[in-house]
């Protein structure tokens, strides 16, 4: 846990893969601009760093960020945009594209990219397949200059780049253009395959490819199939339903050709449930969209974090402005998000607060690619219970940050007290008054006025986790309803704390659940919320708590088996055997 920005971020990613300026910065910015980028010299703007951590494999949405209100403001109105789109509003989709681009401060080449990729995303909604076809190409050529249908293997494309390549490559298999449709689908999984790591967002790129590649393979059915299940099977291990249903979709039509009837059986049952958990908690998303995507994105606004970070420090407004404002109102519309400091005014405040100096024109990444990967790994070892591998992954940890910081010690102190929260219940209570004293003293989730960082999330949920454990469950709904709180304090959409915000939730409503009291409008507040930030193991563990505890036999039977099916979907053994010892009793 550190705080980087991510111009630093990404240079350590561009010479840990050995990438040079020129190659990663092609057909986007000048390598001399790219490397002021990376120093923090010359401004830029999310969309350009999200393409940029692209290029080198790396998805840019899993980072925990802190950025400024009108980088903020730029990602908000490029998902309203997305939104309306995915809703069938097209027409309010192009105002609100038009208004994006003029209130833009320049035009670069992302930008017009993102502009014309868009248009060809409604045009092909509308079925305007002509329209489409223009725009797409134009996309494509921003970052792709003179695109004749050929990719140079040295050329790094980015999730954008290749989605835009995959809906001209859908577009020519339209017009029975089969062979060009392949080529292009082939060198964008070829693409992936070289530069993309192993995680959620990739294996929603390669699924899109393959589905792609199969509208060019009409009658190569069993090529097709197995590239299909292969791609299938990447999103069961990453517990993915985005883009699942077309997948599954051509598998059965596949299956079916081919006569594989146990195959065609157990797909059906998985398309049939993932579609129907679509249809009634999340209808708006396109089955088939080559654009949709997983929200969960982690923003902080940057304001909020020195109002914050001021107040914890018992620093009055007119403490702090001392030789920077000559009146508390310059302060104050800062810290309101109404306006932001020049330079000069911005590192004093820094320094007066002991806070990072780079903030100033620079988005700052909380954490890394690599903690963020052995957290994941943790997780994996603690679910299943193996503590000496977890054991190992923590001392990964530990030698992996700078233990000069605090925060990155009480972080791996944080992972420490897990282990032994999952190796035995024996010393629950001295955890339980460690936490109480850092949830309620250090961390302050009584008076706290911002959304907390991920960090601070684990470790209220490690306290929930034990107090559920010794059935404390009115201290937990109470933990849990403070901290829910917060959310409303902040400038951010929720959508931008979907991840943290759905499994606050889920415990919630299992905790309910314990007490007897069934809130159906929080179960699909969360089921609504896991679909679009891919929270889907919490899904089966969500209907089998309903199933069992709701007096209705068809919607017992309903909620558990729809449970049972989405359990063999991620491979969650632990619903399977819970279901499997209901059965029995």
């Amino acid at each position: 846990m550190f705080e980087e920005s991510l111009g630093m971020l990404l240079t350590k990613e561009r010479v840990r893969r050995k990438i040079s300026l020129a190659r990663l910065a092609n057909g986007i910015v000048s390598s001399q601009w790219l490397d002021k980028i990376e120093k923090g010299y010359s401004e830029t703007d999310l969309l350009t760093i999200d393409v940029l951590f692209q290029r080198l494999g790396r998805n840019p949405e899993s980072l925990e960020c802190i950025l400024s209100d009108i980088e903020y403001k730029k990602l908000y109105r490029r998902d309203l945009i997305e939104r309306a789109i995915a809703c069938g509003k097209y027409e309010e989709a192009k105002s609100l594209l038009d208004d994006y681009c003029k209130n833009l401060a320049s035009k670069d080449r992302l930008s017009t990219m993102y502009y014309h990729r868009t248009r060809a995303a409604i045009a092909d909604k509308m079925n305007d397949h002509s329209m489409a076809v223009d725009e797409i190409k134009e996309a494509i050529n921003q970052t792709i200059p003179r695109y004749a249908g050929a990719i140079d293997k040295k050329r790094l494309l980015s999730i954008y780049e290749i989605e835009n390549l995959l809906l001209y490559a859908k577009l020519l298999a339209e017009e029975n253009h089969n062979e060009l449709s392949k080529k292009i689908a082939n060198e964008c999984i070829e693409a992936i395959e070289r530069s993309f790591k192993d995680t959620e967002a990739t294996a929603i790129i390669k699924a899109k490819c393959t589905w792609v590649l199969c509208k060019s393979r009409a009658k190569d059915n069993l090529t097709a199939y197995m590239a299909l299940v292969s791609c299938l099977e990447n999103l069961r291990k990453k517990s993915v339903l985005v883009f699942a249903i077309p997948l599954l979709k051509e598998v059965i039509d596949r299956s079916k050709v081919l006569g594989i009837a146990s195959d065609t059986e157990k797909y059906t049952d998985f398309y049939i449930v993932i579609k129907d958990l679509y249809k009634e908690y999340d209808p708006n998303r396109g089955e088939d969209d080559l654009f949709t995507k997983l929200h969960i994105r982690e923003i902080h606004l940057d304001y909020e974090v020195v109002k914050y970070e001021r107040k914890k420090q018992g620093i009055t407004q007119e403490s702090l402005i001392e030789g920077i404002y000559s009146e508390p109102l310059s302060l104050q519309n800062f810290e309101s998000g109404r306006s932001t400091p020049n330079k000069k005014g911005y590192v004093k405040i820094m320094e007066k607060l002991g806070l990072p100096r780079e903030r100033y024109n620079s988005m700052l990444a909380v954490d890394s690619f690599d903690t963020l990967e052995l957290v994941e790994k943790l997780g994996e070892h603690c679910e299943k219970h193996e503590i000496d591998s977890a054991k190992h992954v923590v001392d990964e940890l530990e030698q992996s940050m700078n233990m000069d910081y605090e925060r990155n010690k009480s972080f791996v102190q944080t992972f420490r007290k897990m282990l032994i929260y999952y190796n035995s219940g024996s010393e629950d209570e001295s955890l339980i008054r460690e936490l109480t004293h850092e949830v309620f003293d250090e961390i302050g989730i009584r008076k706290i006025k911002r959304v907390l960082f991920r960090s601070e999330i684990t470790k209220i949920n490690l306290l929930c986790g034990l107090l559920y454990r010794k059935g404390e469950y009115d201290k937990e709904i109470d933990i849990i309803d403070k901290v829910i709180s917060n959310f409303k304090n902040s400038a951010t959409s929720v959508l931008y704390h979907n991840k943290t915000y759905v499994l606050l939730l889920g415990s919630k409503y299992e905790v309910k659940a314990l007490k007897g009291v069934y809130d159906n409008e929080l179960f699909n507040k969360v089921v609504t919320l896991g679909l679009c930030c891919n929270t889907s193991n919490l899904l089966p563990y969500l209907l089998y708590i309903k199933g069992i505890n709701t007096k209705n036999a068809a919607t017992k039977m309903s909620c558990i088996s729809a449970a049972a099916t989405l359990g063999r979907y991620n491979y969650n053994n632990y619903i399977l055997d819970a279901i499997t010892a209901d059965e029995t009793m």
